[in-house]
């Protein structure tokens, strides 16, 4: 809300959505190795990254409830839902998929 008196301003505040980060690092369940080129995203924000080499991912989004999911190929997704309030971390462990490749014979 701004008050104006003329062209002065003689009262004003601006109102801004807080932003928090949350970031964490993604491993391997069998190994507990990082895992690179994870997808993290949060679709109701429509922000997704990639895990780096270390397996460490972080993104800065709006304060409140958001679904983050982590998935590659060849590993089962995770997701969580958060009431982001505060910067936070988020780690994800992720299990390989067992695949039947005999249905491809």
């Amino acid at each position: 809300m701004i008050i104006k008196k003329g062209n002065e301003i003689i009262w004003g505040m601006v109102s801004k959505a807080q932003s928090w980060t949350v970031s964490g690092v993604l491993v391997a369940q069998e190994t507990n190795a990082p895992l690179e080129g994870v997808i993290v995203q949060v679709r109701d924000a429509g922000q997704a990254i990639y895990s780096d080499a270390k397996g460490h991912y972080s993104l800065t989004l709006p304060a409140g409830i958001h679904l983050l999911e982590a998935s590659i190929l060849g590993r089962r997704t995770d997701s969580i839902r958060l009431n982001l309030r505060r910067d936070t971390t988020i780690d994800f462990t992720l299990t390989e998929l067992a695949l039947d490749l005999t249905a491809l014979e």
